[in-house]
């Protein structure tokens, strides 16, 4: 074939061999990790902030019922204290 070389197509003694774009790999981790992290973080974040939203509303709820049932003031704070 004289000499031309088909793009794509390596001799046999290039096969195997790295080629430049090796540190591809790296670089995309590098930034992925970070990513995953973040989102994983983010994810804990919410649920803990969810939680915290639910504790806060069962306390209210707790209070509520207390304070409608004729309980005193003090009552109604140890009640909704609880939780």
């Amino acid at each position: 074939m004289c000499g031309l070389r088909i793009p794509g197509r390596g001799t046999s003694r290039d096969r195997g061999r790295r080629t430049s774009d090796g540190g591809q790999a790296t670089a995309e981790l590098a930034v992925a990790i970070p990513s995953l992290v973040l989102v994983l973080l983010i994810a804990i974040w919410v649920v803990s902030a969810v939680s915290v939203q639910a504790r806060c509303a069962e306390a209210a709820r707790i209070g509520a019922r207390a304070a409608a049932r004729g309980e005193t003031d003090e009552m109604v704070r140890t009640w909704a204290g609880r939780n």
